[in-house]
């Protein structure tokens, strides 16, 4: 190792790295914004994208559900996997987004939520949010609903 290399590095205690570890522990139950899809058949969320609330500039992250469906058929396409439950178009399946509006979590899907209740946990589990967040209905969430149709 060059004299150069050793000082870019810096020896900290172990009591230093401890209060690190702790910053980051607290911090990992923070809400957070973003996207999700849920799979009724196997009860569970698949797709997920999300970033603390405190990184993310306006009221939820800005990545899109047709970005992620995209690239995730490509990833299987290029690896010679079928498409799995990527098959078909990104509205197809039950979706929904995370915000955070006039200081207050908000999840919004489309009416499909009320056939899978439990999926209400698994979103709130999955985004460390409050037991009060709001969920509300819009048409964009409906399933074969989208900004291009």
């Amino acid at each position: 190792m060059t004299d150069k290399h050793r000082q870019s590095h810096k020896i900290i205690t172990e009591k230093e790295c401890l209060d690190i570890m702790d910053k980051f522990l607290d911090s990992q139950d923070d809400p957070k914004l973003g996207i999700f899809w849920y799979d009724p058949r196997d009860q569970e969320l698949f797709g997920v994208s999300k970033s603390y609330r405190d990184e993310v500039k306006g009221t939820t992250i800005k990545t899109l559900h047709k970005t992620v469906w995209v690239k995730k058929i490509n990833r299987r396409k290029n690896k010679g996997l079928p498409p799995g439950r990527w098959a078909g178009n990104y509205t197809d399946i039950p979706r929904g987004r995370v915000f955070y509006i006039n200081n207050e979590f908000v999840v919004k899907t489309g009416s499909w939520i009320s056939d899978y209740p439990e999926a209400k946990q698994l979103i709130i589990e999955e985004f460390d949010l409050p037991e009060n967040v709001k969920f509300e209905t819009e048409i964009h969430w409906e399933i074969g609903q989208g900004y291009e149709h």
